[in-house]
């Protein structure tokens, strides 16, 4: 997960190799394992 700032997209998408974006995540966060469980909304592969 990349967190809010100040970076533009196009810098954040050219560092990564392979990913998928989420525009929308519904759901939660393990605090433990850091395991999503939710519906991502508005993705792009």
């Amino acid at each position: 997960m990349v967190e809010a700032g100040r970076e533009r997209l196009e810098d954040m998408v050219s560092e990564v190799d392979k990913g998928t974006i989420v525009r929308r995540f519904s759901g939660s966060v393990g605090p433990e394992s850091g395991e999503l469980l939710g519906i991502a909304e508005r993705k792009l592969c």
